[in-house]
Parts: structure tokens; C-alpha cells; sequence
């Protein structure tokens, strides 16, 4: 046996039972890799992969999701034109009708007026003529009145 002493009055003890600690210590050291350490190594692994797969995942739906929201812009965007060039088209016509309506109304209002005045012109012609019968008359009446006279 064989016996070391340090300086500090630690004292080792180096016989068989050495052996036999290094083989437990190897046969447990074998026992835990095998039990937790490779468990482990394998969960971490295959946790890292999946991660991984999810993330390559993830970005082919980003991508997924940025095509469509591009999409729906752009959708968005020609439905935005289509009813601008629409309400345009709709103010152009109602604006060509309500011309149109102007000069129908212009029309009619000129056609009224002119009938208008015919009328006028036939009713003074008609006073007219009533007036120009009674003027002898009336003068007469006038002149009588005037020169103080009685009929």
C-alpha cells in the first residue's frame, strides 16, 4: 500500500478499490449516457429539427400571406380604378343628360313663349278690333261732353 501525504495533511489512499471506483465511475458514467444523456441529445435534436421545420414552415406561409395580401392590393387597387372609370362614365351621362334635359326644357320654354305671345297677339287683335268699333262712338260721347252738350 502506498501512501501519499501532501503538505496540507491530505492523505490518498491508492489500492484496488481505485479499480474498482474507475469501473463504477465508467459503468455509471455508461449507464446516465445511456439513460439521460442520449435521451437528451436526441429530444434537443429532433426539438432543434422541428423548430427548424416550423421556421421553414412559418416563412413559406409568410410568403404565402404576402402573395395574397399583394393579390388582395392589387384587387383592391383594380376595383378602386373600375369604379372611378365608372363614376366617371355615370357623371359623363348624367351630365349629357341634364344638357339634354337643359335644352328640351330651353325648347319647350321657347315654344310656350311663342305661343304665348300668338295668343297675346291674337287676343289684342280681337280688343283691337272691339276698340276700333267703339272709337266712333266713344269720340262722340268725348265731343258731346266736351262742348257741354247732351244727346
Amino acid at each position: 500500500m502506498v501512501q501519499v501525504t501532501l503538505a496540507a495533511s491530505l492523505i490518498f489512499d491508492i489500492d484496488g478499490t481505485l479499480w474498482v471506483h474507475f469501473a463504477l465511475f465508467f459503468v455509471l458514467l455508461f449507464i446516465m449516457n445511456r439513460l439521460f444523456y442520449k435521451p437528451y441529445l436526441s429530444l434537443k435534436t429532433r426539438r432543434v429539427s422541428e423548430t427548424k421545420d416550423k421556421l421553414i414552415l412559418a416563412d413559406v406561409y409568410r410568403t404565402g400571406t404576402q402573395k395574397l395580401s399583394r393579390e388582395c392590393e392589387e384587387i383592391v387597387d383594380r376595383a378602386k380604378r373600375d369604379a372611378y372609370e365608372e363614376r366617371r362614365r355615370i357623371r359623363a351621362k348624367a351630365v349629357k343628360a341634364a344638357e339634354h334635359m337643359k335644352a328640351e326644357a330651353d325648347r319647350e320654354s321657347d315654344r310656350m313663349l311663342y305661343d304665348n305671345e300668338r295668343k297675346m297677339d291674337a287676343e289684342i287683335a280681337v280688343v283691337r278690333r272691339k276698340l276700333e268699333s267703339q272709337v266712333p262712338q266713344y269720340a262722340r260721347m268725348l265731343a258731346l261732353r266736351l262742348l257741354g252738350r247732351k244727346e
